[in-house]
Formats: structure tokens, sequence, C-alpha cells
């Protein structure tokens, strides 16, 4: 077991839910218990299915990058350029919209992979050089504490942070992700959230050479290089 009962789950899409036991309550109807706490969502507006037999909570969503003045095609000057006012004034419009059903306690999954994956950040930074990354950094801070000034009291993360998968994912090439990824947190980029989440879905099949060591060993190493990046004033994040 690769997690703790303290840590999160957010299940993005419809998976086998490996990590929920069952067991028999004294009227013999079988009911299902996570070992850790498990949300489902979906994206941009809450989920209208119900999981509470099953533990799984739904009052969580995944807002995409749109909504963060980040649309699909930005080029890097303008994800730097764009101001708070433009920023505040996009999110806000999410989430005064009644249709998205966005209340001030639920969980927020920040979903900004453009115009730069944060998992790019480490190749980011060699390319373009430190005052280049700062740039980018501080204007994805921007967006993130301005997402907490809206929503002071949800429970917010930043999604992709690291991303231990793929078919050309080695442990080196995660060690390379948590060089950028740990640059960024040095420059205050998360101390907003509550919380980062690894992707954890995987690209091996069973067919696939060293399917368990991959899956196994993967998650692990996402879980824990999650768990070791820490605030600019050297706080955890949950």
């Amino acid at each position: 077991m690769f997690l703790s009962k303290s840590q999160p789950i957010l299940i993005v899409a419809v998976i086998a839910f490996s990590s929920i036991i069952y067991a028999n309550e004294p009227d013999e109807k079988e009911v299902a218990r996570p070992v850790c706490d498990v949300s489902f969502l979906t994206q941009n507006t809450p989920s209208q299915l119900e999981f509470s037999r099953l533990g799984i909570s739904t009052s969580a969503v995944s807002v995409g990058s749109g909504w963060f003045s980040a649309p699909k095609g930005i080029t890097t000057d303008e994800f730097i350029s764009t101001t708070n006012d433009e920023i505040r004034e996009m999110l806000a419009r999410y989430i005064k919209n009644p249709a998205n059903r966005i209340t001030p306690d639920m969980q927020v999954l920040i979903d900004i992979e453009i115009p730069v994956d944060p998992r790019k950040f480490s190749s980011f930074l060699s390319d373009n050089g430190e005052e280049r990354f700062k740039e980018l950094i501080t204007a994805f801070k921007r967006r993130l504490d301005i997402a907490r000034e809206l929503l002071p009291n949800a429970n917010l993360g930043l999604y992709g942070v690291p991303v231990p998968s793929g078919s050309n994912t080695t442990l080196e090439s995660l060690e390379t992700q948590m060089n950028g990824i740990h640059a960024a947190a040095a420059l205050g980029l998360f101390d907003s959230l509550d919380a980062l989440y690894p992707t954890l879905y995987f690209r091996f099949g069973p067919d696939d050479p060293k399917f368990e060591e991959k899956t196994a060993g993967y998650t692990q190493a996402g879980i824990e290089a999650a768990l070791s990046v820490r605030r600019s004033d050297n706080t955890p994040l949950s």
C-alpha cells in the first residue's frame, strides 16, 4: 500500500477501485470502505453521480486552464503578460456561474498544462534560463494565488505534479521533472495550495515488459516525489 489514510485520491476517470476494501455490516449488506479519502471528479462541473455508499466523495471538481486565462494556443509571452484583473475576471465568471455548482469549501483540482506543463518546468529552465523561468513561475503563481483569493475555504490542489507515467518514463526522468518542480517551489509557486496531485494513471498494459514493476514502482515514486515538495517557507503541503 502506497497511500496513508490521510492522503486523498482524486479519480478523474472511471478506473478499477483497487483501493477499496469490502466488509459486511451487521445488517449483512455489503458496503465498500476506501482505505484513504477518495473523490470522484469531472472537468469544470461537479459530478451528479452518487458514490457515498462506496465512501467516495463527489464534492470535487477539476478546473481547466482556460478558466485561468490560459486557453489553448496561448503563448508563453501572453501567459506572462496576462494581468491579474483579467485572470480574476475570468475565474470569477466561472465560480459565479450557478450551472457550475461551485461551493466555497469543495475540493478543487487546478489543471494548468498550458503553455508549459509543470512536468516540463525543468526543461523550460534549462532551455530559457533562470530569469525567463522566474517570469513563467510568477505568472503561474498569480493564477494560483487568485484562486485562493476567490476560494479562500476550498481545498486547492495542482494536477500533474509530478507525472510518473508514460511509455518513456524512467526514475531518472522523474528526478529531472522534480528538479524543475522544486525550483518552482522555491519561488513560491505552491504557497497558496493545500495539496499536489501526481498523475497516477498508466499507459502500460499487462503484455508490456515489466508491467507490474513499472505500475507499482512508479506509483510509489510519484507519491513520494509529490510529498517531498514544500512551500517556500518550508512547510509541507497536505
